[in-house]
C-alpha cells in the first residue's frame, strides 16, 4: 500500500504502520459507542423526571448529568470532603462542561438544572429585605446582610474572589452559558493570576485578595463550574496548550467533557418541570449540616482496583491524557460522594447517620469516570488533538449516525474538510480514506464524479445484542467497529 507526501511522490505504508492507523479508527469508534444509561447513577425518582424533561425537549437525557452533579456540588461546597485516608480527602468540586452544537438546547438544559438555585437564592434576598423593612419601623439598625449566592454567571472575576470570601458563602456554582467567556476574562491583563486561582480552587483551596485596600481571605473554598462550549469554539480554547499532546498548565484535565447525542427537534405535548422536582431536593441539599463522610472498607477495595487501573492506563498515553487520568482518581471520589449525598437527599434521610460511602457509589462513580474517560478521547478526537485527523473523525461519526454513502457534494455542504474547500479536495480525501485508513470503498458515477461508500456490514442479532452488553458494562474495547466487518 502507497501513500502520497506533500510533493505527491509515492510512500510505502508497511502493515505494521497500517495496523496502527487502523487502531486509532477503531478506538475512535469505540468513543461514539460509549453510552450512559442515567439509571445506572442516579437514584431511580431523578432518573424517572431527566428522562421525561428529557424526551419533552427533546435532548439526550445525559446532557443533564454535569448540570446536575455541578449543581449539587456547588450547593454542598466547602462543608463537606470525602476522607479516604490520612493525607487524602477530596472536596465535592466538580468543573464540567457540555459539547454541544449552536441551537442544541445546552442553555434551556442548564436553566433547567440551575432554576432551583436562582429560587433559593431569591429567597434569601427577600428574607433579608423583610428583615431590613421590620428593623426601620422599629427605629433599629439594619441587620447584617446574611442573603446568599448560590450560582454567579457573568461575574468578573474580582468579585467573584470577594465573594468566596464572605463569611455567608458555603459553596458556589460559576456558570458560563459560554465557556469561551471565562477563558477569554483569564487572558486580560489585569487577570494574569486568574488560571493559577482556579486550579487551586479545584482543590478547594484556600483563596485571599488585598486589592482596593482591603483584605479579604477563605481557608477553604468549595466552587464547582459548569459551561457549554461549541466543538469548534473548544479547538480554539485548548489550542495554546496544545492539550493532545501536552497537558498545559493542568487546567484543562479538571474538566469532565458531555458530548450529548443532538436530536432532531420533534414537538410532542409532553408536559414536564425538572425544575419544580430539583428545588425541594436542592433545598434538603442545602440545609445539610458541616459533615465530612468516609470510604466503607469495600469502597475503599473497590475503588483501589479502578485507582490501579487508571494509573497503568496512563502509562504509554501523551501528557495530556495522562494528567486526567490522574484527575479521574479523584474525580472517583468526588462522585461518589455526590451520589452518596444525592441518594439521601432523594430519600429524604438525614446524613447524621450515613457518613460512610459504600462500595455501590463507588461502583456507580465508576461508571461516571468510565464514561467521561471515553467522552474526553471522543471530544480530544474531533478537536484534532488526536492521531487521527479531524477531517476522519468527522466522516466516522457520520457514518455512525446513518450514511452510507456519500457524494462530493454531501462532503462540501456537511464541512467535512472545513471552509473553503472544492470538490478536488473532496476526492483526495475519499482515496485518503481507502488507501491510507483503510474506511470504505470509492465509486465513479455517470457524470465522472467521486462518491464514497462506507463498508457494508453483515451483523447478526447476537452480534448486536453482544455490543450492547459490552458498552452497557463498560468494555467498550469489546464493542464491534461499525467501519469494520464482522
Amino acid at each position: 500500500m502507497t501513500k502520497k507526501n506533500g510533493a505527491g511522490d509515492p510512500v510505502f505504508i508497511t502493515s505494521d504502520e497500517r495496523e496502527l492507523l487502523k487502531d486509532e479508527v477503531n478506538a475512535f469508534e469505540r468513543t461514539l459507542f460509549s453510552q450512559l444509561n442515567i439509571a445506572d447513577v442516579f437514584p431511580d425518582e431523578l432518573t424517572s423526571m431527566v428522562n421525561l424533561r428529557a424526551e419533552a425537549l427533546p435532548c439526550d437525557p445525559v446532557a443533564y448529568v454535569l448540570p446536575i452533579l455541578c449543581a449539587v456540588a456547588g450547593l454542598i461546597g466547602k462543608r463537606s470532603r470525602i476522607h479516604v485516608k490520612t493525607g487524602w480527602t477530596e472536596p465535592l468540586v466538580v468543573y464540567g462542561a457540555n459539547v454541544m452544537s449552536p441551537s442544541s438546547l445546552k442553555s434551556q438544559i442548564a436553566a433547567d438544572a440551575f432554576a432551583p438555585l436562582k429560587a433559593m437564592e431569591a429567597e434569601t434576598q427577600a428574607a433579608h429585605r423583610k428583615a431590613a423593612e421590620a428593623a426601620e419601623a422599629a427605629g433599629q439598625e439594619e441587620p447584617q446582610n446574611t442573603a446568599r449566592r448560590f450560582q454567579v454567571q457573568g461575574t468578573t472575576h474580582s468579585a467573584l474572589v470577594q465573594l468566596l470570601c464572605r463569611p455567608t458563602t458555603v459553596g458556589l456554582l460559576s456558570y458560563h452559558d459560554e465557556l469561551s467567556s471565562l477563558f477569554a476574562e483569564m487572558e486580560l491583563s489585569h487577570n494574569s493570576e486568574m488560571r493559577a486561582e482556579w486550579l487551586s480552587l479545584w482543590n478547594g483551596g484556600d483563596i485571599s485578595s488585598d486589592r482596593s485596600g482591603v483584605h479579604r481571605f477563605a481557608e477553604a473554598t468549595g466552587m464547582s463550574s459548569f459551561g457549554n462550549v461549541q466543538p469548534d469554539r473548544l479547538a480554539e480554547l485548548m489550542a495554546p496548550d496544545k492539550a493532545g499532546s501536552a497537558s498545559g498548565d493542568g487546567l484543562w484535565c479538571r474538566y469532565l467533557f458531555c458530548r450529548p447525542k443532538e436530536l432532531p427537534y420533534r414537538f410532542n405535548e409532553i408536559e414536564a418541570d425538572l425544575a419544580a422536582y430539583l428545588t425541594p431536593l436542592f433545598e434538603r441539599i442545602d440545609s445539610m449540616p458541616s459533615i465530612n463522610f468516609k470510604l466503607s472498607k469495600e469502597a475503599k477495595l473497590a475503588g483501589a482496583r479502578l485507582w490501579e487501573s487508571l494509573s497503568v492506563d496512563s502509562q504509554g498515553v501523551n501528557a495530556a491524557e495522562a494528567a486526567f487520568l490522574g484527575k479521574l482518581r479523584g474525580y472517583s471520589v468526588r462522585l461518589a460522594g455526590i451520589l452518596h449525598i444525592l441518594d439521601l437527599a432523594v430519600a429524604g434521610v438525614e446524613p447524621h447517620h450515613h457518613t460512610t460511602i459504600t462500595a455501590d457509589r463507588i461502583h456507580r462513580a465508576s461508571i461516571l469516570i468510565d464514561y467521561f474517560r471515553q467522552q474526553w478521547k471522543q471530544v480530544h478526537a474531533e478537536l484534532g488533538h488526536a492521531v487521527l485527523p479531524k477531517r476522519v473523525t468527522r466522516i466516522i461519526k457520520k457514518v455512525n449516525e446513518g450514511a452510507k454513502r456519500v457524494t462530493t457534494r454531501d462532503a462540501l455542504r456537511w464541512k467535512i474538510l472545513g471552509d473553503r474547500k472544492n470538490g478536488t479536495d473532496v476526492e483526495a480525501f475519499f482515496r485518503e480514506l481507502v488507501d491510507k485508513w483503510g474506511i470504505g470503498r470509492i465509486e465513479y458515477t455517470d457524470r465522472g464524479s467521486y462518491v464514497w461508500l462506507a463498508p457494508v456490514e453483515d451483523v447478526s442479532e447476537e452480534s448486536l445484542a453482544s455490543v450492547t452488553a459490552n458498552v452497557s458494562n463498560g468494555n467498550a474495547s469489546q464493542a464491534l467497529s461499525p467501519l469494520s466487518p464482522v
